[in-house]
């Protein structure tokens, strides 16, 4: 999968996941900027498919790129206390 995508855009991610000590929770995606070397809390973007899960799985979660967006950017997803970071480049 590449890791370029393009303004306006939607990636798509098969997220995998193991809850088995909990009722269910759901995979929260934020996102960071780079800017001047470092990564800065960026808004959210618009996500979808991130919907509470019990068990073991994978879900694909989407994720909505801005019209106005453009740099390289990082995407970390989290449930519970993990998590798993993902870095793109938005033309």
């Amino acid at each position: 999968k590449g890791r370029s995508i393009e303004a306006g855009g939607t990636a798509q991610f098969d997220v995998q996941y193991d809850v088995t000590d909990v009722g269910g929770a759901s995979v929260g995606v934020s996102v960071q900027r780079k800017n001047a070397g470092k990564y800065e809390t960026a808004p959210a973007w618009e996500t979808s498919g991130n919907t509470d899960v019990t068990g073991t799985g994978t879900q694909k979660i989407s994720v909505k790129v801005p019209s106005d967006a453009s740099g390289t950017y990082r995407l970390i997803f989290t449930l519970g206390d993990r998590t798993a970071v993902y870095n793109i480049i938005v033309s």
